[in-house]
């Protein structure tokens, strides 16, 4: 059981992580249950907003615009202002939304998970959240999927950009200039700041678009096309008449030409 934590908190992306979750995990072998999850939800909030840093350095805007709320709560709560205080637990609040919506950075799936540990947190730390006069008891096994979770879905993920990438990647495919051998198509990408699931991601996408956007009927995919499709068929229904007359007119002249020529060479 052990074994996995220790082979889990290897894959975390930074040292300040790796020590964060470490405390929770610490809290579980000792069963404390309660503490482990808040240390766990304590070390996925340090750690987005360690992602934010990076992906702020990285010249994202989304990303510079947030650490730039998040300083000024910080400088309100350095000059002593009440309202700092509410600013920075709604920052706080807010982060899972933030990743999701603005940076993509988690599917439904992933959010459903975080969302849940950010609600047993609430459960383990505030005591007025609960409408029963005993204290919220969390399982071993809920702490420990909460602990993995953060682990899995959050520290060992690199900082991605999600929309900003996702456009990066299809302006490089719609260029004139990307290739359109496979293996050269697969150098370029690799030359692209972007993830391989951030890749993958793009490219479900589109497949997800093209087979929405699929004509059902034949006249609506008559209609897709970028030129008069019916125009062209019956151009083209015109020439093929046009030639199979004329192949017919050919070889009805030619069997009656045909006697002619055999009687002139009996004479």
């Amino acid at each position: 059981m052990l074994a996995g934590f220790d082979e889990l908190i290897l894959s975390c992306r930074t040292e300040e992580a790796r020590s964060q979750i470490g405390e929770a995990i610490r809290c579980y072998e000792g069963a404390s249950y309660r503490a482990a999850i808040v240390m766990s939800y304590m070390a996925v909030c340090f750690d987005l907003i360690d992602k934010l840093k990076a992906l702020d350095a990285a010249g994202d805007g989304a990303a510079k615009t947030l650490i730039g709320e998040l300083k000024k709560y910080q400088q309100q709560l350095d000059s002593g202002n009440s309202q700092a205080i509410q600013n920075l637990l709604a920052f706080e609040r807010n982060l899972l939304e933030k990743f999701r919506d603005d940076f993509e950075f988690f599917g439904s799936n992933e959010f459903d998970e975080l969302a849940r540990l950010r609600e047993d947190r609430n459960r383990c730390a505030h005591p007025t959240f609960l409408k029963s006069e005993q204290p919220y008891i969390p399982s071993a096994e809920l702490a420990r999927m909460h602990i993995r979770n953060a682990l899995v879905l959050v520290l060992s993920q690199e900082p991605r950009q999600g929309k900003a990438a996702l456009e990066e990647i299809r302006r490089a495919i719609l260029s004139q200039y990307f290739p359109t051998v496979i293996n050269d198509a697969a150098e370029r990408f690799k030359t692209l700041s972007v993830s391989t699931r951030c890749l993958w991601s793009f490219i479900v996408a589109l497949l997800k678009e093209t087979v929405s956007r699929r004509p059902q009927t034949s006249q609506q995919y008559s209609a897709s096309l970028p030129w008069d499709y019916s125009a062209r068929r019956t151009l083209l229904r015109q020439k093929c008449r046009s030639k199979m007359q004329s192949h017919t007119l050919a070889s009805t002249h030619h069997s009656r030409l045909a006697p002619e020529r055999t009687n002139r060479l009996r004479g």
